[in-house]
């Protein structure tokens, strides 16, 4: 009981303590008795310092004892009234996940970086831009969740995913964990689970082990090991193939930034086209395009965010500097280049911020994004839909697993990667606005 007004109690004791405080009017009693002391200590000593405070009451973290005794006096007033409902409350400060990242993964909680206590909490979100972390999770759940990836921890027994792969390992204690996305539901059933959002267009799940149930809309479908399933954004259920490669049983040991372009080049001023084509990459087709710095109330995009002299010095979400990069065609065309080697087993992560403009006269044209290697495509993902709304620049993601590569390719050949704008709206000239390419690579443990 120390611990819990300490701030210092596990989930696991924490859970105990509950269950014996309701077997146990006594030991009810004594929690009430002790929290009223609490408050009346928390008075006398209400002007001391801090540290004195520590000494008399011999407690540890004064931030977290605090929030923890309130929390404490709020369920005795509860208790009180006969209403036995404060323990969630009291519970959810001590619920928490373990956080431990492959080495050199870039990550952040609330948008602090690099804090000191790697912990998720209650509320709080992780933004991992490359990497991977493994989340050690209540009653013995574990997930490993790939960048980018945004992860929220909603309760004990459910995690928010905006966007990333997860895979999921729930022990028999864990059953009825869950993890939602924008557009479906996951419920366990006794489970290893991967679950992809925001890299597509289509979220998906695949079970490695036992069953789940996926809710989206109004549909449900109950999936077994060996099956897969992607959901639209409509919430519309369709049967997929199942890829063992997409269950990760291990965190990576590290990973590595393999290639980046910011399409910052050259500094163009607010509002400047600068069409002469693009450093370093070579056209596909007869292209036309560059770089160019958007207005945020010009000719192609309508949000202030844009302006470099607004509070956000031109940058949107997703953005890495103020210059974007452009195709404009009523072909498809497109630019690529050589950006280094397949060095060894493992997965590549290619990630890339497309631009939707507000502007009448401009037709989105769709995109082709190629991971390739002598000119072979290796893997690639298209599509002809806007990736998100208008005046935003939305990320797509391609993950390619090289642990089995195609005939005739061979680790240290090169590695090459294609962006195309794919003319979806000729005859009509299409546009396609791009930026931040990152392109990552981690070895992996899948389990077989």
């Amino acid at each position: 009981m120390l611990k819990l007004f300490d701030g210092d109690i596990s989930h696991a004791e924490f859970e105990r303590l509950q269950q014996m405080m309701r077997e146990d009017v006594s030991l009810r009693d004594l929690y009430l008795e002790h929290a009223a002391m609490e408050h009346v200590m928390d008075d006398l000593v209400g002007t001391q310092s801090v540290s004195s405070h520590r000494k008399i009451l011999s407690m540890g973290s004064s931030m977290r004892r605090s929030a923890m005794r309130w929390a404490g006096i709020a369920a005795v007033a509860l208790l009180t009234m006969g209403v036995w409902v404060g323990w969630n409350m009291i519970s959810d400060i001590s619920v928490r996940a373990d956080m431990r990242f492959s080495y050199s993964s870039k990550w952040s909680v609330d948008g602090e970086a690099g804090v000191h206590s790697p912990e998720l909490k209650v509320g709080q979100k992780l933004r991992l831009e490359y990497g991977a972390v493994e989340l050690s999770l209540p009653k013995g759940v574990v997930g490993i969740v790939e960048g980018p990836a945004t992860v929220e921890l909603v309760e004990a027994d459910l995690v928010r995913m905006v966007e990333g792969r997860g895979s999921f390992m729930v022990p028999e204690e864990g059953h009825g964990f869950a993890v939602e996305t924008e557009r479906m539901k996951v419920v366990d059933l006794g489970t290893a689970f991967t679950v992809v959002t925001g890299w597509g267009e289509r979220d998906e799940v695949y079970v490695n082990q036992g069953s789940v149930e996926v809710h989206a809309a109004d549909n449900s479908r109950l999936l077994e090991v060996g099956q897969a399933l992607r959901v639209s954004a409509l919430g519309e259920l369709e049967d997929a193939d199942y890829d063992n490669g997409q269950f990760l049983a291990k965190l990576p040991g590290s990973v590595q930034l393999v290639f980046a372009d910011d399409f910052e080049s050259h500094p163009y001023k607010d509002g400047e086209v600068g069409g002469g084509g693009f450093h370093a990459w070579s056209a596909v087709g007869k292209t036309s395009g560059g770089y160019f710095n958007p207005r945020g109330h010009g000719v192609y995009y309508r949000n202030k965010n844009l302006d470099d002299t607004g509070p956000s010095s031109g940058l949107l979400d997703g953005m890495k500097g103020a210059n974007v990069g452009f195709l404009y065609s009523a072909k498809q065309v497109g630019i690529e280049r050589k950006i280094g080697v397949l060095a060894e087993p493992g997965t590549y992560t290619l990630q890339l911020a497309l631009g939707v403009r507000d502007n009448r006269s401009a037709t989105y044209g769709g995109y082709t994004i190629s991971l390739m290697s002598h000119g072979r495509v290796l893997q690639e993902i298209r599509s002809n839909e806007v990736p998100g709304p208008k005046n935003a620049f939305t990320k797509v993601v391609l993950s390619y697993d090289a642990t089995n590569l195609p005939e005739g390719v061979s680790y240290g050949d090169p590695l090459e990667v294609r962006i195309m704008c794919n003319a979806a709206g000729a005859p009509k000239r299409c546009y396609l606005d791009f930026d931040n390419l990152q392109l990552s690579f981690m070895a992996r443990s899948l389990e077989k």
